[in-house]
């Protein structure tokens, strides 16, 4: 409803956006920004990073089980 309601208005959301400071120099990166030039590179750190944690332990909360319902919490995911 929210998202009917803000394409009536002529509302548009705001892109995720982050900050990363490499080099003494701050980065702005903004959700799927294929204009900057290092994209490749963060997203290729970033799936290292995923694998690397995944393979000690983390499992990732996703919000939903596999059968739709509601997961609370990473430790309600560790349960199913």
């Amino acid at each position: 409803k929210v998202t009917m309601t803000m394409k009536e208005k002529g509302l548009r959301k705001m892109p995720g956006c982050s900050w990363i400071e490499v080099k003494d120099k701050i980065n702005v990166i903004l959700s799927m920004d294929s204009a900057q030039p290092q994209i490749i590179e963060v997203y290729r750190t970033l799936e290292g990073l995923t694998r690397n944690i995944q393979e000690e332990g983390y499992v990732p909360r996703s919000g939903y089980r596999s059968d739709g319902s509601l997961l609370l919490s990473r430790g309600d995911e560790r349960r199913l």
